[in-house]
């Protein structure tokens, strides 16, 4: 029985090459996908103050310091950014409010972390 030479490789006892190299190349590739997956860090960005407590603040950003890598918070104050290897230090910003780093000790994924930020009220003199 003459087989197709195009799908003589399904019917063959020797394996094919090309085929192998594919095998091996598509169980690299999904061996090596956890070793590169980032870690996270989602948390919470909170107002304190003397006359409102634990409002979410809408639109802070939060950003790696001396990086490139940030993000702002959504509709409840919410965020999440990709951990950076080199550096461990969080700077959250908004007009009107105290700047605050926050220095991150655990590594891997971090979540639930509540930061609050104090309001800074600037008078202005006319």
């Amino acid at each position: 029985m003459v087989q197709d030479k195009h799908f003589y490789w399904l019917f063959s006892d020797q394996p094919n090459t090309l085929t192998m190299k594919f095998g091996l190349l598509f169980l690299l590739y999904f061996l090596a996908v956890p070793i590169f997956a980032q870690s996270i860090v989602k948390g919470t960005i909170l107002s304190e103050s003397s006359l409102t407590t634990n409002i979410p603040v809408i639109g802070a950003s939060v950003y790696w310091m001396n990086t490139s890598t940030g993000t702002t918070t959504d509709e409840n104050g919410n965020f999440e950014i990709a951990r950076v290897v080199e550096n461990n230090t969080l700077i959250i910003s908004y007009i009107g409010m105290k700047t605050d780093t926050l220095v991150l000790t655990q590594s891997g994924n971090v979540s639930n972390l509540a930061i609050f930020c104090k309001v800074t009220i600037l008078w202005m003199l006319l």
